[in-house]
């Protein structure tokens, strides 16, 4: 069974979804990959995701959680998202990161080390398909927005864009080779060379305006 049927997805971001798996490139350490490159919709997928059996892996989040903010105004906060997951992953628990509205110029990588982090933006509960949005956190640079390989992970609630070079991870979000669990909510990934690629298992895509993928690269 592939990555894409051993993983769960809502319908309003499916675009084109394309096997990355004999892609060249630095791209290739990532493994077996499905890009969203969302260049329109595409209905022959809906046919074929109402027959995958989706198994849903939700992510414990510890009673004892550290809890870590992020604000570019600065202390007590800190002022980079890559900043508080570094934070986190000194810490033995299960930590959430609460970003504040912005525009974060990074790329942000989630390690293998730090397995079951939470990284809210201003509009964690708030579908990107069909919700009243607040000011966002924008994030992203030329290389991509999330990296992540650690095991569930959630990121929920951000706008990640301007992905536009394709030597790093090729995507506007990157879910690791061998990570099972991660959560992508409630997020849209818009005006990147690809939305997501997707190399892990039992993952949950839910609630994500995933559009205008188009840039070259």
């Amino acid at each position: 069974m592939s990555n894409l049927a051993r993983s769960l997805f809502d319908r309003c971001h499916i675009g084109f979804l394309r096997n990355l798996s004999s892609h060249t490139g630095p791209r290739d350490r990532t493994g077996l990959l499905y890009s969203f490159a969302s260049f329109g919709p595409r209905r022959a997928y809906t046919k074929y995701l109402a027959g995958l059996v989706f198994l849903f892996i939700a992510s414990a989040v510890s009673a004892n959680a550290a809890t870590f903010c992020v604000n570019q105004a600065g202390a007590p906060c800190f002022t980079t998202i890559q900043a508080a997951v570094n934070a986190a992953d000194l810490t033995p628990e299960t930590d959430i990161i609460n970003v504040a509205p912005g525009t974060y110029n990074e790329i942000v990588t989630i390690p293998a080390t730090e397995p079951g982090l939470v990284i809210n933006g201003p509009n964690s509960g708030v579908s990107g398909c069909t919700g009243v949005r607040g000011p966002e956190a924008i994030v992203g640079n030329t290389n991509g927005a999330f990296q992540i390989l650690g095991d569930n992970v959630t990121v929920s609630g951000f706008t990640v864009q301007g992905q536009t070079s394709g030597a790093f991870i090729g995507a506007g979000v990157l879910i690791g080779a061998n990570t099972t669990g991660v959560q992508l909510l409630n997020n849209i990934i818009q005006n990147n060379i690809a939305g997501v690629f997707l190399g892990g298992d039992n993952s949950v895509i839910r609630g994500n305006r995933i559009q205008n993928n188009n840039n070259p690269g």
